[in-house]
């Protein structure tokens, strides 16, 4: 779920190398705790539950988290695209 809408608006804007840098770069500038369920979750591959498990927090604030870290990711690419 997490990786389709942070990949969505990348692939309709056909994503090339710097817009793979961008979301790095925005993902690295994530609160920590915002940053871990999205690398656990995306680069990871790691379902929800397992993302509870690793963090030792309920499977409820994980998905919280994925939620705000992703509108975080989305804010941040927006705001560059229209720089």
């Amino acid at each position: 779920e997490a990786v389709e809408m942070i990949e969505a608006p990348a692939k309709e804007a056909g994503a090339g190398a710097d817009e793979r840098l961008d979301l790095r770069a925005a993902v690295a500038a994530l609160p920590e705790h915002l940053r871990l369920v999205i690398v656990l979750g995306v680069d990871e591959g790691l379902a929800y539950a397992e993302i509870a498990g690793v963090l030792g927090i309920p499977e409820g604030t994980v998905k919280s988290r994925m939620f705000h870290a992703v509108r975080a990711l989305r804010e941040a690419l927006h705001a560059e695209a229209d720089r």
